[in-house]
């Protein structure tokens, strides 16, 4: 066992330990962090691309970077007329085996020139594993002829843990629940939370229904509630759970049977049947069933 940031009487921290915390701490990814120019990269000349300053890590496992205010020219070499060619800018990490040394500089990696222009391969390395040299890309310059024509980054830059903080508050609070939107709603393509839904008659799609909701279709299911046909005669016939049509001048139609329309036969409280019938012209009545006998007449309400 070792200890790291504790008193041990004697020099005992070494850097592979100190690499490791990092790395724990942070992922062993490469990436630069959100602070002066963030590596910003300006393209000089044909011949010169300028790295301004900001911070970076190195795999997790390293720190490094170009002081605030500084900055760094890199040299590119001539293109090749009618030629494309891609180069990499990358940083450079190097161990003296000997020394014991490390060192971080930029490091220009040359594409070969052709019709078509290709990254040329980089072999990252581990420092972890013991490499000596490894590479961070950090830009692809591209030149189309003799002319430097774009330059694209390469890295990511990582979030500070305030940014994260502030992204994560009213997104997921203790019950995981939350009025706002914003972190990510789910679809019928995505993936996400969604907000339950009590309805039975909802068209949302993206929107769950509760066990409730549920429970009331399949109970109305299974009680048989479906369509059971047209009616000759409104009053008697329309006398178990589901719903029904009517036409013109039906027996007994709500309205005199001026117009068609649709009933609906839904179980009440005790041995009550309660219809509801709805004309063409949105008119509604209503209509209670005993036993399957008819009390009185429709009533329009």
């Amino acid at each position: 066992m070792y200890i790291i940031d504790g008193y041990a009487g004697e020099p005992h921290i070494t850097a592979p330990q100190v690499g490791d915390y990092n790395a724990g701490i942070t992922g062993e990814n490469s990436c630069v962090l959100k602070v002066g120019e963030k590596l910003r990269a300006e393209i000089i000349d044909t011949n010169t691309v300028r790295i301004y300053d900001g911070s970076f890590i190195f795999q997790g496992y390293r720190r490094g970077g170009i002081n605030a205010g500084a900055y760094e020219d890199v040299s590119i070499e001539n293109g090749t007329q009618s030629q494309k060619r891609n180069d990499i800018i990358a940083i450079k990490y190097e161990r003296d085996s000997g020394q014991k040394t490390e060192s971080f500089h930029l490091a220009v990696i040359k594409g070969t020139a052709g019709d078509t222009a290709v990254d040329p391969a980089i072999e990252e390395g581990n420092i972890r594993d013991g490499d000596s040299v490894c590479y961070m890309p950090l830009y692809r310059v591209t030149l189309n002829g003799i002319n430097v024509t774009g330059i694209a980054s390469l890295f990511i830059i990582s979030k500070s843990i305030m940014e994260i903080n502030n992204e994560l508050v009213g997104k997921a609070p203790v019950y995981h629940s939350s009025s706002d939107m914003s972190y990510g709603a789910a679809s019928v393509t995505q993936f996400g939370h969604v907000k339950l839904n009590n309805s039975v008659d909802s068209e949302s799609t993206s929107e769950a229904a509760t066990p409730n909701a549920v429970k009331t279709v399949y109970d109305l299911a299974a009680l048989g509630f479906r369509y059971r046909g047209g009616v000759s005669d409104a009053l008697t016939e329309p006398s178990e759970l589901g719903y029904y049509t009517y036409s013109f001048n039906t027996k007994n139609a709500p309205a005199g049977g001026e117009l068609p329309g649709i009933i609906f036969v839904l179980p009440f409280p005790g041995f009550y049947l309660m219809r509801f019938a709805l004309t063409f012209d949105n008119r509604f009545f209503t209509n209670v069933v005993q036993n399957g006998a008819s009390w009185g007449e429709w009533k329009e309400k």
